[in-house]
């Protein structure tokens, strides 16, 4: 079973008519969401592992989120503020392919990673409090299955101590005439490094570091004629535990 939970926090400009001048809209609230995950291992020979598995969509949903409009008093009653929102954002499931081989100490892994990003169709916007500019407005979105391949090494050091490092590549699932500041997408390289301590028989400690690097790119986007150049880095340290018995 899997529990998700995120927030969103987003400024958008909003276009006015007439030349009354500039607007902007704040959209605040929070999801969250069940899924599950199920996968099977099998071991044909000694040292080799090879494994699938699946993880489900998630459909991440703000329910009742703040909208809070800032346009020029002259075109005010078309903007009610504030104002109740729904966004719907759906997390894409993953099929998975695994295998790997121990020989000693040593053991080499390979991943490949199916996602089903076809399920991002377009962000939507649904106010609770409509007007005739403010209604429900979907911003397409249009994302393409893509594959990861990713590969991996540990060592044990020794009963105690286990230590890894990995890689991957992500290609972008957005097209190059759909490319948006609201889920920007590049190209990403993504190095891995942790580790695994065993205090008591039994219990893993596990501590892991991820960086993401994004290439820069370029495009727009289309429906709207919104051009922009974007890059990206991410740092995501990790830890866990395990008990086997």
């Amino acid at each position: 079973m899997v529990y998700a939970y995120g927030n969103v926090d987003m400024n958008k400009a909003v276009p006015i008519n007439g030349g009354s001048g500039e607007g902007s809209v704040n959209i605040k609230g929070t999801a969250s969401n069940f899924g599950f995950n199920a996968g099977v291992m099998v071991h044909p020979v000694k040292g080799l592992s090879l494994g699938l598995d699946y993880r489900s969509k998630i459909q991440m949903k703000v329910k009742g989120g703040e909208a809070t409009f800032t346009v020029p008093q002259s075109v005010a009653s078309n903007f009610p503020s504030p104002n109740k929102v729904d966004v719907m954002l759906p997390l894409p499931a993953n099929l998975d392919f695994g295998a790997s081989y121990e020989f000693g100490d040593f053991m080499i892994g390979l991943n490949l990673c199916y996602v089903f990003w076809s399920t991002y169709d377009s962000l939507v916007f649904d106010f609770e409090t409509k007007t005739p500019a403010v209604s429900r407005t979907a911003s397409p979105a249009l994302y393409e299955n893509r594959l990861i391949p990713r590969i991996g090494a540990q060592y044990r050091i020794s009963d105690l101590l286990t230590i890894r490092i990995g890689g991957y590549y992500d290609p972008s699932p957005v097209l190059s005439d759909y490319l948006n500041p609201q889920t920007p997408s590049m190209n990403q390289i993504g190095l891995t490094c942790g580790l695994s301590l065993y205090p008591t028989k039994g219990l893993s400690i596990d501590a892991a570091f991820l960086y993401i690097m994004g290439s820069e790119r370029s495009g727009t986007y289309s429906p709207e004629n919104f051009a922009g150049t974007y890059s990206n880095a991410v740092y995501c340290p990790g830890i866990g535990l395990t008990y086997n018995f």
